[in-house]
């Protein structure tokens, strides 16, 4: 009878090393889903910032916008071409 205590008792026993190893694949596949999510959304981001300053350009061009939104589109076409850079001085 003790004998079969003892195989039960094994029975529930955790394979620590087998279950880290599991859970750090699991990590690394999220991480690299992750990673490829965060560069598809840079991509979209940029083909956004070339659209929208492409828009910006015809606005500017176009006939029929006031004077006041060719401004605005100038400036911002302005800062977006040129960006001003912040000095970071302690």
């Amino acid at each position: 009878m003790e004998d079969n205590n003892a195989i039960n008792e094994q029975l529930n026993v955790v394979d620590y090393e087998k279950e880290y190893k599991a859970l750090v694949e699991k990590f690394n596949q999220t991480q690299t889903v992750a990673n490829q999510l965060y560069e598809r959304v840079k991509q979209l981001e940029n083909t956004w910032m070339l659209q929208r300053a492409e828009f910006l350009f015809r606005i500017i061009n176009m006939e029929g916008f006031s004077a006041e939104v060719k401004d605005k589109a100038h400036t911002e076409l302005e800062n977006f071409l040129f960006p001003k850079v912040e000095n970071k001085e302690s």
